[in-house]
């Protein structure tokens, strides 16, 4: 309630000087609680200083996301208050 984007989403950042191949790799949630993992399968490549946004769950409010790198994980719906996100390679 009260989003502010109709997805729910993952943004990594690469602080590195050299590029980033995910290759097969995942970001994985489950509730804090939980040992349940919901899986969106990410591949890309993110530069050097550069961002890769990974859209997840989509709600009934808010605004569009900007463009995303994925469209990964339509099932993984991220609480609003507490959760586990891990990054798999």
């Amino acid at each position: 309630t009260g989003a502010p984007f109709t997805n729910d989403f993952v943004e990594l950042f690469n602080p590195g000087s050299t590029p980033v191949v995910m290759t097969n790799w995942s970001v994985q949630y489950a509730s804090s609680v939980g040992s349940n993992w919901s899986r969106a399968n990410v591949s890309g490549t993110i530069q050097p200083g550069g961002y890769f946004l990974v859209s997840l769950a989509g709600g009934a409010t808010g605004v569009a996301l900007p463009t995303p790198d994925v469209v990964g994980g339509t099932g993984v719906n991220l609480s609003g208050t507490t959760g586990k996100i891990v990054l798999v390679s």
